[in-house]
């Protein structure tokens, strides 16, 4: 059986690391403040779907079509015709008539379909508004026998098909009530009609004329009653009309309080009757089901009442609210009437003459002038009426998914909930979710694992691609598509985004798609997204730690002798040195201190240890802070080399610059010295280091045994560069180096000259070696002029004019740096070989090169 890696290992650890902190923070609920936010701007990012602020122009009347199959309804393949909706959308060109911009109500404009047959909205709003209060001579709360039985009669004759109150008549009418209160029994002429028997009245006048009249009711707790849970029924003289019942109960989700789902029905835990929400009783006498059977089926997550099927949320006994729009109020939603429009007919009189225009009796009343206008545009025919109030104080107000929208706030009146949920019932326009929940439940368990696993496993993935800056461009990639999936699967355009980044940056307006019937998927969107997140951040968290264990391991391993830059190179490109060479052009750089048993012999060995100590640490930095690799110590020399453990490609200028800083630093140690007066003896004040380097093949790595390795070069290169320091003593230099490092370091960077052709003792080859003095932009005046004239001198050396070359060498000797009559400097070297060529002459085919006889 194949063993495991490490590497797999360790990704495993993470990928469950990540699975179990997801899975708990989505268990505890982190998420879903943010994902219920989610779940609304969805709405928000598709518009209302009905309305002026809509772009899909939807019909609020039905659509004809030829029936071709003559089964009632519209098929897919069946013609009709897109009216539109006599109402102005934000996608629709209009005539600018007063030029300020936005549309007015009496502009006119090219009213398009959507292609799509609508069947029209069969929901109206009657609110109890401010002008219902102003204008309705009654007190508030309207009594049951002149307002409320009026208006049961008024959309009972306008043809209403339903009659929905989102009112509580729980108690006794208050205006009879008072009546009863204050008449004296003995009164004889003291009569009055009974509210509730007037309300109770016109409610089986309805029913006599094929229109339902549906009443509230509403579950109670009370802590202090057994049992707590109880039903609130209308008063027991309303129920002898018998009545359809509905709840008004509404539900808010916990963590915001905003209303996202609508109940079914509700059951008393002391009661095992099934009680219809408002919506739900509504559609049922809308459809005139009377007699139905209730089955709910927990498998398929459907409530199903006879034929009529609603799709659940889970297993809870409601569902998602598809709202169409925010309030109609603002947006034209569904039509809606004030109340004291339906209540305003010959027979009632307003409070303001001037308003009483009898509005209600243009459908109702075929003597009325207006009848034979209005009387076949009658808005009530045939629709469900709900009844409810829109006034402040009646606090009647629920926050929806478009509470927030256009930068503005909409409450919703309880009745217009009420009024999405039938529509949406009427149309069987329900939202999907997949994952049977947002939330995570039994129900939505497994599938919500699976999208946790799949998501970690697409991080990990994408997290440990090489480079990093691809790996964070491939996650925000993976992040920004499942959010343009998850919100592209709700409103029907996957191409959302990218239409929005459009309209965003340009004049053009590009539409978005939009779904018709039971198209919108709900897809969760951020615990994805957290997964990705996380699992990024715990797998970079998990790289950053292993890379500091890794760092500090070779820091401690190779800190001593490799550059930090370089420790950081070798663990980026993951290579680590390893037991044997690796061969490669490098440079190899040898130093060593001049006379320096001279100068050990006049010290005691404690003061030897602080001397070597801290030159040795002064130079180490400077060869380390270049990249350098410190090979080691030999007494009071330093071997390093450049362009290894991590290669790098200008390693020559890196070890020649190093040298010309090491000198420089010299130059300072010994003042320094000095300034410490008797400490040091006058031979450490003047103290002179040689340095040899070379560039070339040599073969770098961890030399030795398994048990103890020394990283270190080997190769013909190093051995020149050891001889190139050593010799650079018999030229009376201190930095030897060939014409090829040079060459290869940039010899425009340097003040340089040319010392000799070179071959060492057992070799065969030459080498023309030269010598660096400074760097080019520092350098002294006279090291130029001796730079020019030894140049010069060496010219015409090669070229044997003897005597020009020795003339010209004179003036170098004049600038050398150690003109002393004991000192060795290149310029006396070349006029004693001058004298003695002119004497001799040296053989044909000669070409200058010099053997040295000593190592």
């Amino acid at each position: 059986m194949k063993k495991i890696s490490i590497k797999h290992f360790h990704l495993l650890i993470i990928g469950v690391v990540s699975f179990f902190l997801i899975f708990s923070l989505h268990f505890f609920g982190a998420f879903s403040a943010i994902e219920s936010k989610m779940y609304d701007l969805r709405f928000k990012i598709r518009g209302p779907l009905i309305g002026w602020d809509s772009n899909f122009s939807r019909s609020k009347i039905p659509e004809d079509f030829v029936d071709l199959n003559k089964n009632g309804i519209w098929d897919n393949d069946e013609e009709y015709i897109d009216i539109g909706n006599q109402t102005w959308n934000t996608n629709e060109v209009y005539q600018d008539v007063n030029n300020n911009g936005i549309w007015d109500l009496n502009e006119p404009f090219e009213d398009k379909g959507n292609n799509f047959r609508d069947s029209g909205q069969d929901v109206i709003l009657i609110e109890i508004d401010d002008e219902s209060y102003r204008l309705i001579p009654e007190g508030y709360p309207y009594t049951r026998g002149r307002v409320w039985s009026s208006i049961v009669r008024n959309l009972t004759l306008a043809g209403a098909k339903t009659i929905v109150f989102d009112i509580m008549f729980d108690s006794p009418d208050h205006t009879t009530q008072i009546l009863e209160n204050t008449i004296n029994s003995d009164c004889k002429d003291c009569s009055y009609i009974d509210a509730d028997i007037e309300f109770s009245n016109a409610i089986s006048y309805a029913k006599s004329n094929n229109t339902d009249v549906i009443l509230s009711a509403k579950v109670a707790y009370n802590p202090n009653r057994i049992p707590a849970y109880y039903f609130v029924e209308p008063y027991s003289v309303l129920l002898e009309s018998t009545p359809p019942i509905g709840l008004i109960d509404q539900e808010s989700d916990l963590v915001d309080n905003v209303t996202r789902r609508y109940p079914i029905f509700y059951k008393l835990p002391t009661d095992s009757k099934i009680y219809l929400s408002l919506a739900v009783q509504s559609v049922l006498s809308y459809k005139r089901m009377y007699d139905y059977k209730i089955k709910q089926d927990l498998d398929k997550g459907i409530f199903q009442v006879g034929d009529f099927n609603i799709p659940t949320y889970g297993n809870e006994a409601s569902f998602l609210l598809n709202y169409l729009g925010p309030t109609s109020s603002s947006f034209q939603t569904f039509d809606k009437f004030s109340l004291s429009n339906v209540l305003d007919t010959y027979q009632y009189d307003l409070s303001n003459v001037e308003e009483d225009d009898d509005w209600m009796d243009k459908y109702i009343n075929k003597k009325n002038p207006l009848y034979k206008f209005f009387g076949d545009k009658n808005p009530f025919k045939n629709k469900i009426v709900i009844i409810g109030s829109s006034l402040p104080e009646d606090n009647d107000f629920v926050s929806t998914p478009y509470f927030n929208y256009h930068n503005s706030e909409y409450p919703m009146p309880g009745l217009e909930v009420h009024a999405n949920a039938i529509q949406q019932l009427l149309d069987s326009n329900f939202i999907h979710v997949p994952s049977s929940t947002l939330s995570l439940t039994k129900d939505s368990f497994l599938s919500h694992c699976l999208l946790i696993i799949l998501f970690i496993f697409l991080t990990i993935l994408l997290s440990n691609v090489k480079s990093m800056g691809i790996s964070i461009l491939l996650t925000t990639l993976s992040i920004i598509g499942w959010f343009s999936f998850s919100i592209g699967i709700f409103i029907n355009d996957h191409l959302w985004m990218f239409k929005y980044v459009i309209n965003l940056f340009s004049n053009i307006d590009i539409q978005y798609n939009y779904p018709v019937s039971n198209e919108s998927i709900l897809l969760p969107v951020f615990f994805p997204i957290a997964s990705i997140i996380l699992t990024f951040g715990i797998n970079l968290s998990y790289k950053f730690l292993n890379e500091q264990k890794d760092k500090k391991f070779l820091k401690e391993t190779f800190g001593k002798y490799v550059s930090p830059k370089l420790i950081d190179d070798m663990y980026k490109n993951k290579k680590l040195p390893e037991l044997g060479g690796e061969s490669g052009i490098r440079t190899a750089f040898f130093s060593d201190l001049q006379a320096f048993s001279t100068i050990s012999e006049q010290l005691t060995s404690k003061e030897l240890v602080d001397l070597l100590n801290e030159f040795l640490s002064s130079q180490t930095e400077i060869i380390l802070s270049h990249k350098g690799t410190l090979d080691k110590y030999e007494g009071d020399a330093i071997l390093a080399f450049f362009g290894a453990p991590v290669y790098f490609k200008d390693h020559p200028k890196a070890a020649l610059d190093t040298a010309v800083y090491c000198q420089k630093n010299l130059s300072k140690l010994n003042k320094k010295w000095q300034s410490e007066g008797d400490k040091w003896p006058e031979i450490v004040h003047s103290m002179k280091m040689r340095i040899g380097i070379n560039s070339g093949e040599m073969v770098t790595g961890n030399m030795g045994s398994k048990h103890h390795m020394n990283y270190t070069m080997m190769g013909d290169v190093v051995n020149i560069a050891a001889r190139l320091e050593s010799a650079a003593k018999q030229y009376g230099i201190l930095f030897h180096t060939t014409e090829d490092t040079l060459l290869d370091a940039g010899l425009e960077n340097y003040c340089w000259r040319y010392i000799d052709r070179v071959q060492f003792v057992g070799k065969t080859v030459w080498h023309q070696t030269v010598e660096i003095i400074d760097f080019k932009d520092s350098a002294s005046s006279n090291n130029t002029k001796l730079v020019d004239f030894f140049n010069k001198g060496m010219e015409l050396f090669y070229q044997q004019k003897w005597d020009e070359a020795i003339e010209i060498f004179y003036k170098s000797a004049e600038l050398e740096q150690n003109s002393e009559e004991e000192d060795i400097n290149p310029s006396r070297i070349f006029i004693e070989r001058a004298y003695e060529f002119k004497r001799f002459p040296p053989r044909r085919g000669w070409r200058g090169a010099f053997v040295l006889e000593h190592k």
